[in-house]
């Protein structure tokens, strides 16, 4: 009924519905009968594929039995096992070829048009060849090869008559064994005639050689010799080894009419037919259903031409303004009900739209505070205009804070410019008033303090030019990963610094669980730099001066620690530090640089530093350094160092 109303309001969706069933039905009831010529096409072409399994069965035993009789009849094994590969293969073969039959045989009693009659020949045929070769089979054991069966027994014989005694005689017992071999060879039937003579010649003579009592047992030898010798030819007569008559020829005659019966050429004719007949309904079928899908289509266009044209034009001519940038001015109306929500829903697209022109012309002119509110929260191209303003305020605050980075470079610059040409410049004047003084100097003794004096300046100067190296090196050379041995690289840099280990109690503890791996230069310098400040601030009132060394390594980081007692860090100097040329303390006669080296290769190795102080108490630096190394690569896992230092080590 709802159906009927939405028509009768011409609704396009209840028209196409109407003609969606229509043609779905036609469909369905094609499909059903092409559902029914498939399954007899199915079946069809499974009696084809069975048909060629027979024909591949009886191919499957005629060449085992063919290997068979080729090969087994001068195979010691066989006859010693009793059983052949070719044997189980052709029983196999036999056996699929049955089963195959019979399934055909199953199939054409629910398929009319198919007549049994071949089948029931194949059978038959089959059963013939089989009872065929099963003979030659049975001749082929009795007959016997080297020590087995017929042939045998005459190694057997010549055996025992080769126990006794015959004299010149003998001859005789090997022309015996000539004439069988002979014969295996020639297939002649004559030897047997000789092979009777030579027995009764020999018997004549026998008694001059042996015993009575051994007569009657090499009588029976010789009898026994004949007559297996005869049933040798019956056997090779029947079977026809050397005439090719018997059971080989009969075995081919067999084949022939085997391979005749196992083509099935009416049953297969017939099939193929019915799958011809099959596919021909297939294809019209098929054309049947293009055919009714093209008229249904033919007539819902034909249907819907005039009542979706007109409307559909308007909105694409919309939908083309739009596309050019332009925003349109009219709205699209409709009096059909499903265009008429298509159109409501552009015109909300056209409104949205003109929304975001509003929005973005705001944001163009630097307003980043006009309220905006998305369409839905699917409103991808509203909420990529949000996410817009956003970023552009974001981007606004990095170039602020760049801005203000770039200040503090420029300062820091303008103070390293100052402080540097000012260090350097100072120790310049003092050497050269220096050398003035020495020149007029007449004492020897007073000029060579002029030049101590000069060489602590010049000292100085190379201190600062040192610094400024590992400035520019730090800013300018990547970072590299090496293997790095706190223990040994500390030992080194102690005794490179030159500090009286008198003076000092040294104490260095490396927990090595891991290997490390990092910039070995930047870690020299940032530990002689912290190392040279322990020695230097320390505290003259402090009569037990000590500098504790430690050093902990797991597969993420490397953690220093280098404590001391000295005179330890004004709280007011805690955020200066690590400026550039400054001193905490007169003490001082460094160039400043130190803590700002330190941090600054602190910072390249993505590192951190911090410090606790207690003014005329001592410090404590902790740096923390990542391991560039994977766990895996560990070569001291599990190591513990901890002793007190001495130059000696």
């Amino acid at each position: 009924m709802n159906l009927l109303k939405r028509l009768k309001r011409n609704s396009i969706s209840a028209q196409i519905v109407f003609a969606f069933f229509t043609l779905t039905a036609l469909i369905i009831a094609l499909e059903a009968l092409a559902y029914t010529w498939t399954r007899q096409m199915l079946e069809i072409n499974s009696l084809k594929e069975i048909s060629s399994c027979l024909k591949e069965n009886q191919m499957q035993m005629k060449s085992a039995s063919n290997e068979f009789i080729l090969r087994e009849k001068a195979n010691e094994h066989f006859f010693a096992a009793g059983t052949s590969l070719f044997l189980v293969e052709y029983a196999n073969s036999l056996r699929q070829l049955e089963k195959n039959t019979n399934e055909i045989l199953a199939r054409t009693s629910r398929l009319s048009y198919l007549d049994q009659a071949e089948l029931t020949d194949l059978k038959v045929k089959a059963n013939s060849y089989n009872g065929v070769f099963l003979q030659m089979v049975t001749k082929i054991k009795t007959r016997g090869f080297g020590m087995y069966g017929l042939i045998g027994e005459f190694d057997k014989s010549i055996e025992s008559l080769l126990q006794y005694n015959f004299g010149t005689d003998k001859m005789a017992v090997l022309n015996l064994q000539l004439f069988v071999k002979n014969y295996l060879l020639t297939g002649d039937v004559n030897i047997s005639n000789n092979i009777s003579n030579e027995i009764y010649d020999f018997t004549m003579v026998m008694e001059k050689h042996i015993r009575d009592e051994e007569v009657e047992r090499v009588s029976r030898i010789l009898f026994n010799y004949e007559t297996v010798f005869k049933k040798l030819v019956e056997v090779d007569r029947e079977l026809g080894i050397y005439t090719g008559k018997g059971l080989q020829s009969l075995l081919f005659a067999s084949g022939d009419n085997f391979d005749k019966a196992v083509k099935l050429e009416k049953i297969n004719t017939r099939i193929n037919q019915a799958h011809n007949e099959i596919l021909i309904k297939l294809y019209l079928c098929f054309l049947l259903i293009i055919t009714a899908a093209i008229a249904a289509a033919l007539s819902i266009n034909r249907r819907l031409y005039k009542t979706l044209v007109a409307p559909i034009h308007e909105m694409k001519s919309i939908i083309t303004q739009m596309g050019r940038g332009e925003v349109p001015q009219t709205a699209v109306r409709s009096d059909v009900e499903d265009l008429n929500e298509m159109a409501f829903a552009l015109n909300n697209l056209v409104k949205g739209t003109k929304n975001y022109q509003e929005f973005a012309n705001d944001i163009g002119k630097g307003n980043l505070d006009t309220s905006f509110v998305p369409l839905s929260d699917k409103d991808i191209l509203g909420i990529s205009l949000l996410t817009m303003r956003e970023n552009l305020k974001l981007n606004i605050s990095e170039q602020y804070d760049r801005m203000l980075e770039l200040r503090r470079v420029n300062a820091e610059l303008d103070s390293f410019t100052y402080h540097a040409s000012h260090d350097l410049r100072a120790p310049l004047t003092s050497i050269q008033g220096l050398v003035h003084l020495g020149l007029k100097e007449p004492n020897i003794d007073g000029a060579r303090s002029y030049f101590e004096m000069i060489r602590g300046r010049v000292n100085h100067m190379d201190s600062l030019l040192k610094d400024l190296i590992s400035i520019s090196y730090n800013s300018k050379t990547e970072t590299e990963h090496e293997l790095f041995n706190f223990e040994d690289e500390i030992n080194v840099l102690l005794k490179s610094l030159g500090y009286p280990e008198h003076q000092f109690d040294i104490r260095i503890d490396i927990h090595n669980h891991f290997a490390f791996v990092s910039d070995p230069v930047r870690i020299r310098t940032i530990l002689a730099n912290l190392l040279a400040n322990a020695f230097k601030y320390y505290n003259p009132e402090v009569e037990r001066r000590f500098i504790d060394v430690n050093v902990t390594i797991d597969h993420r980081h490397a953690v220093i620690k280098i404590k001391d007692n000295g005179i330890g860090i004004d709280e007011n100097y805690k955020e200066k530090i690590y400026e550039m040329f400054f001193r905490a303390t007169t003490r001082s006669s460094g160039t400043g640089l130190g803590l700002y080296i330190v941090k600054s290769m602190i910072d390249r190795l993505k590192g951190k530093i911090s410090f606790d102080s207690i003014l005329g108490k001592g410090t404590t630096f902790e740096v923390i350094l990542p391991n560039q190394a994977m766990p895996l690569l560990s070569t001291h896992r599990g190591t513990v160092t901890t002793r007190p230092y001495s130059n000696s080590n």
